[in-house]
């Protein structure tokens, strides 16, 4: 933390500090520059007064006399002389008086002198020199010509440099003409000096201001910003590690009032909020968790009730049927299951509403319904019976549409009522929906007068039962799946499993990508119109054999006997053939059964026990059991065709 601190310290005493000396450089820049511009046009002025001071010695008209005479007159020596005393009192390096070419490219000296303090020789009377100095060229020719009534030229060779000088040219005038110029040369050692000391003295003097300044902002600094960040700092870095309340709020500790205050009361506030939310976020994954376990139970629970998928093979018939809840529970349902009668139950229902509170009403319509029918009600009396019950017992006011059908197995009858549910489709060779009586949905109103209406299924033909969750599929056109593509998707299709697959799958193609908003359950039941099964030649498969004859025969007694019978030939030909496959047909016409078994076993025919005439001693268990099954049995008989045995039955 140390480390963090002393890093915001020094970046920010290092910004303050550069700033403000980048502020004194530009001032002492600008104040060095007017100072040193003022100096300068005093001193300036001084060599001008200096001049003016040495022409009024000069008598302008004798310059030419002055050089032909080599300065050898008495007025020319008292000139001289008054120009020493000059040069002397003001300071200044040389005084001198010359007359320029015509072209100003050269000079002639008139009168020179040199301050005394210095150890220059002077130019001599009539002294001829080039003008090498355009400067001065320039400057001859602005006086000449009347231009200017004087120039000053500076010679400069650096600040720290001596020899830097100003020269002030002043003409000499006779009778309206410039017959000569005076110069004054005057050193600028003087200037030079007293610019450094001025920079020297405001320099120190600013430097000092600036490091008092940055140190009192360093303590102003430590005091209202870099310690309440400190402290700031500190809490949010035990908060991220600790995730606690703090011993004390950070608006107890910081007392500002600035926007360092606001942070460290947005900061209170947030922990809290944060503590809060964590608590809330804690409590509430603790309950997501309870109600995923209740969920997960749920689930398990429903699928015990109404399994994902079901296919049941039957003699005469065969039924398929699948359930696809949209959430982790749902309120659609599908039932089927055989009565002792030798029918066939089907049901399917969707309740209003989702999750566990319809889940909870189908359990309870679909229980009732199965109790009923299994009571020998028919589809009508049974949705009317419960439709009463749910009324009394629907405090949440939920209602379930349904489709209920009864085959009979022997026949093909199907009778059938409908609960406000979706119209079925009933397949052959195409789909097509099958107009019914749509009725009234159940838990909505008592006495709701639903009525039976039925139907014979031709063999080959089957019914297709669905919810809605099929035909209002959504894909991401916002299209809905709808009837016109379902019946397109059944045609051809002639058992019952492949007609649950083909529209499951269709379905779920068709809203790939797309959340599933209704739950979607279909059931198809076909007809074949007669028993053919293919069995193993194991004595477990038998069940198939005694459920196809359960389907046929209403008589009790009756099925009882022809089960005896046919289980005496199955263990015949698994002991004595040694078949490997076992085809077993049944049909009835009338009041009469027809049966028969086909295996790929050793040539054997069972009835010639009967055919030999023998005491009850001489009978194995075999021959007595043949002979029983011809005492049941209104005719039986034997044939080997193509390999195969074939024994056939009529009760």
């Amino acid at each position: 933390m140390y480390r963090i601190k002393s890093k915001l310290a020094i970046s920010m005493l290092a910004s303050i500090f550069i700033v403000l000396m980048l502020v004194f450089l530009i001032s002492e820049q600008i104040a060095y520059v007017s100072f040193a511009n003022v100096l300068f046009d005093r001193y300036a002025e001084s060599a001008y007064r200096t001049a003016m001071t040495g022409v009024s010695y000069i008598d302008a008209s004798k310059l030419e006399e002055y050089i032909e005479t080599e300065g050898s007159g008495e007025d020319y020596k008292m000139i001289l002389e008054d120009m020493q005393t000059l040069c002397d009192t003001q300071n200044v390096t040389i005084i001198y008086v010359i007359i320029p070419s015509s072209d100003y490219k050269s000079i002639t000296n008139v009168l020179s002198t040199i301050n005394s303090n210095y150890s220059y020789e002077c130019w001599p009377v009539g002294y001829h020199k080039l003008t090498t100095n355009v400067d001065y060229e320039n400057a001859y020719r602005q006086l000449f010509e009347k231009k200017v009534d004087s120039v000053t030229v500076i010679r400069n060779k650096g600040f720290l440099v001596t020899g830097s000088h100003i020269t002030e040219l002043v003409p000499v005038e006779y009778d309206g003409k410039v017959t000569g110029i005076l110069c004054v040369e005057k050193p600028m050692d003087e200037l030079d000096k007293i610019k450094r000391f001025f920079a020297s003295v405001t320099g120190k003097a600013m430097l000092a201001f600036i490091l008092v300044l940055t140190f009192s902002y360093g303590i102003f600094l430590h005091k209202r910003i870099l310690k309440p960040l400190s402290i700031i700092t500190e809490e949010a870095e035990r908060f991220a590690r600790e995730t606690s309340a703090p011993e004390k709020p950070l608006c107890s500790l910081i007392k500002n009032t600035d926007e360092i205050g606001v942070l460290a009361r947005s900061i209170d506030k947030m922990t809290a909020d944060t503590l809060e939310n964590l608590k809330r976020i804690t409590n509430d994954a603790v309950e997501r968790e309870s109600t995923k376990t209740q969920l997960d139970v749920a689930r398990r629970i429903q699928y015990g009730i109404v399994p994902a998928q079901t296919h049941i093979p039957g003699g005469r018939f065969e039924v398929f049927a699948l359930s696809d809840p949209a959430r982790s529970v749902g309120g659609d349902f599908y039932d089927c299951f055989r009565v002792d009668n030798g029918k066939i139950c089907v049901a399917v229902g969707d309740v209003s509403g989702k999750g566990i509170g319809a889940a909870l009403f189908m359990v309870t319509t679909k229980t009732m319904l199965r109790e009923h029918l299994r009571e020998g009600f028919d589809p009508a009396s049974a949705l009317n019976t419960v439709n009463d019950s749910l009324c009394a017992l629907n405090p949440e006011e939920l209602f379930v549409t349904a489709f209920v059908a009864v085959l009979e197995i022997k026949t093909g009858r199907l009778v059938y009522a409908n609960a406000g549910h979706t119209r079925p489709l009933i397949i052959s060779e195409n789909a097509v929906f099958r107009d019914v009586e749509p009725g009234i949905a159940l838990g909505l109103f008592e006495n709701s007068a639903i009525e039976n209406q039925e139907l014979m299924l031709q063999k080959g033909q089957g019914i297709f039962i669905y919810t809605d969750g099929v035909t209002e599929a959504v894909n991401a056109d916002k299209e809905f799946f709808g009837e016109q593509r379902l019946t397109e998707i059944l045609k051809g299709i002639t058992n019952a499993k492949d007609v649950g697959i083909a529209v499951k799958n269709s379905v779920t193609n068709f809203s790939a990508g797309c959340e599933q908003f209704d739950d979607l359950t279909l059931l198809a039941l076909f007809y074949t119109g007669s028993t053919d099964i293919s069995l193993s030649a194991e004595f477990s498969s038998f069940a198939r054999v005694k459920d196809a004859i359960d389907d046929l025969c209403d008589d009790k007694e009756k099925r009882m006997m022809i089960k005896l019978a046919c289980e005496e030939i199955f263990s015949n030909i698994i002991n004595y053939s040694g078949a490997k496959n076992i085809d077993f047909h049944c049909d009835c016409k009338d009041d009469d059964i027809f049966i028969s078994f086909t295996d790929d076993g050793v040539e054997f025919d069972p009835t010639a026990a009967e055919e030999q005439q023998k005491e009850f001693e001489d009978f194995d268990m075999g021959g007595m059991g043949i002979m029983l099954v011809g005492k049941i049995a209104k005719t039986l008989a034997y044939k080997r065709l193509e390999d195969k045995n074939v024994f056939e039955m009529i009760f």
